[in-house]
């Protein structure tokens, strides 16, 4: 699909500055201290010059640095990615207040309450100065700065990259045509798929059994596990398979799916070949992989406690006791497993065949619409475009804001190529240890902001970097690689109307909350013609045709921009 440049109006297209171009210039300030003024007569004195500045603006343009001539201090909002290290504590939040004279004052939010604090700070007007996530720009934009008008002075590594990557026109855009976020986190190509599909090969090996390319191959590899006692404890414990509910981040039984013709997701659609949403439960494949399932449980071959476990629960389901058969998740210590020496007991199950010869994966786009959006009243707003372009760039600070201090992490080496390039260093759980930690994971949770790092780790980044020699087989990517065939996806990336966003998301509520019922109860307690008949009958009252119909018209206005 060729993209149609709609940056024109916006963007120099003289500027051929690579977002990875390293910083020109440093310089040093000191500690940030709190600093209150008059915000509206703050905004009118930066922006017009006014201050005596040499520069005619206290707010750094282009790349200098520092940013700001004094020290400054704002708020700012994140999701919390470790309980072990706070957010002001880590290395690249203090290396950037020196060099920017920019700091803040930290609200770490878990995961799981995120949304609903968000919409409590939108409705009461109390927005932090930076919400680094989804900051829900679709009904919020009005509260959030217009950041278009500040590219072009502020923001020259932001510039380049949106003329490099125009298809981020349609995945930034607010309803009012304006831009009201950058993108943070990771374009990984690994991210492709979050709950992965993989299987035990130890076992398979010790049961001399085949890797299954059919659904009835997995099946029947499934009853191996259970009744061939493959750990040798001479225990019935074996787990053949788990997930963690249907749908959810790389926990859900999403993937397993495809086999028959459908796939699930958080908003229960995909796209067809011809672009046209398809709603997955009210499909006959969906009715299909439910028996299945159903199938499995009645047999022992499901986790009993797939639907009532906790993500801390399902995250030492194995615990180290080697039960698990197969499993749904990102890596294969979403459930605690020992993955052996070489990090190679478990592997990614091919793309299954199902029985009417249906072979299907769930795709992400990896394009990144979460993002660092700015209070629109908040104090020299431009300063804080200009953090974010300083966070972005340089190769060096988007690694250690998304990945931890060089030298831990990561290190410069020269690729094949002879160009210097970074490459992810390979510790031994000995090494991780003496940085203070168990794991790669846990470092990287810790020492940066992980995948809500406001450096966006670009899909061009994920493919420069070099492998250690000594790192183990990535086989998540391996698995990635082989269903790209087979792969559909669900809803573009883009911001709807916020009368289309509001809507879709309370139907989605009634939806959900009805699914997971409805899915639980047929996987423990069976699916039978007339129960399928009265699911489609509760779809209908749900107004199911209502939610596709907004989902096709969003889909409709992303792909006109990027036609």
């Amino acid at each position: 699909m060729k993209h149609r440049n709609v940056w024109t109006k916006l963007l120099a297209l003289t500027l051929s500055v690579s977002l990875f171009t390293s910083l020109a210039a440093c310089g040093k300030g000191g500690d940030a201290k709190p600093s209150g003024s008059n915000n509206e007569a703050s905004q009118s004195q930066t922006m017009s010059g006014s201050d005596g500045n040499a520069g005619g603006s206290v707010v750094a343009k282009g790349e200098e640095l520092p940013i700001l001539p004094e020290p400054k201090t704002y708020t700012a909002m994140v999701i919390q990615t470790s309980a072990l290290k706070a957010a002001g504590d880590k290395y690249c939040v203090q290396k950037a207040a020196e060099e920017t004279n920019i700091s803040f004052e930290w609200s770490e939010v878990p995961s799981s309450g995120w949304t609903e604090r968000i919409n409590i700070l939108f409705n009461t007007d109390s927005i932090p100065d930076v919400i680094i996530g989804d900051a829900g720009v679709s009904q919020n934009y009005e509260q959030l700065l217009t950041l278009d008008d500040y590219i072009d002075d502020y923001a020259p590594n932001v510039k380049a990259f949106l003329e490099e990557r125009p298809e981020y026109n349609a995945a930034l855009r607010a309803p009012d045509g304006k831009i009201h976020a950058f993108p943070i986190g990771d374009e990984a190509y690994s991210n492709k798929v979050d709950a992965k599909m993989w299987i035990n090969t130890e076992w398979l090996d010790k049961l001399g059994l085949e890797m299954p390319t059919t659904l009835d191959e997995f099946e029947n590899v499934l009853r191996a596990f259970k009744e061939k006692d493959p750990n040798g404890n001479n225990q019935a414990d074996e787990m053949p398979l788990t997930f963690r509910n249907v749908w959810g981040w790389a926990q859900g039984a999403e993937t397993y799916f495809g086999p028959f013709g459908v796939v699930e997701n958080s908003s229960h659609v995909f796209l067809d070949k011809d672009n046209k949403v398809v709603f997955s439960p009210q499909e006959d494949g969906y009715k299909l992989a439910l028996q299945w399932f159903n199938k499995l449980y009645n047999e022992g071959l499901l986790d009993p406690d797939a639907f009532v476990m906790s993500s801390d629960e399902y995250a030492v389901r194995d615990g180290g006791r080697d039960i698990v058969g197969a499993l749904a998740g990102y890596n294969p210590s979403e459930v605690g497993v020992d993955n052996g020496e070489n990090n190679d007991r478990y592997k990614t199950l091919p793309a299954l065949v199902g029985p009417n010869g249906d072979q299907m994966v769930g795709f992400n786009y990896i394009l990144r619409t979460d993002g660092y959006s700015i209070n629109k009243n908040a104090e020299m707003p431009e300063a804080l475009v200009r953090f974010y372009d300083y966070v972005n760039s340089s190769v060096q600070l988007k690694l250690e804001w998304g990945r931890g201090k060089e030298g831990d992490f990561w290190e410069w080496t020269t690729n094949d190529k002879g160009e210097k390039a970074p490459m992810f260093i390979e510790h031994t759980p000995e090494e991780w240890k003496a940085l203070g930690y168990t794991s790669r994971a846990e470092y990287r949770q810790a020492e940066s902001f992980a995948g809500q790092t406001p450096g966006l780790y670009t899909e061009e980044l994920d493919k420069s970097k070099v492998i250690d020699p000594k790192a183990k087989t990535d086989w998540g990517v391996l698995g990635v690689k082989s269903w790209e065939p087979f792969a559909v996806y669900g809803l573009p990336p883009g911001t709807a109307t916020p009368e289309n966003s509001e809507r879709r998301a309370i139907l989605l509520t009634d939806i959900d909350n009805y699914l997971s019922k409805f899915i639980a109860d047929s996987v423990m307690s069976g699916l039978t013609d007339e129960k399928w008949d009265q699911h489609l009958k509760t779809l209908g009252d749900l107004k199911v045709q209502e939610y596709v119909k907004l989902c096709q018209e969003y889909t409709d206005a992303v792909n006109s921009v990027n036609n």
